[in-house]
């Protein structure tokens, strides 16, 4: 029921799911469920500051590097 938030947030932000995405790639399950419960408990910080940053840069690569790195 926590997540429900986050999730509503990341629908209305299709960039976070991509970024999602490509971090539980390369990321194992428990650090993603880590990262759920920070995005819950940031999600208007951390996921403003993607949203700004990839209307900025276009390229997808640098992005969920940039993401990992604020976190």
């Amino acid at each position: 029921m926590q997540l429900q938030p986050s999730i509503v947030f990341l629908i209305l932000s299709y960039r976070s799911i991509i970024l999602l995405i490509v971090i539980s790639i390369f990321v194992p399950n428990t650090t993603v469920f880590v990262f759920y419960s920070l995005a819950i408990n940031n999600s208007l910080m951390i996921f403003r500051r993607v949203e700004v940053f990839s209307d900025e840069v276009a390229t997808p690569l640098q992005t969920p590097l940039l993401f990992v790195e604020f976190i």
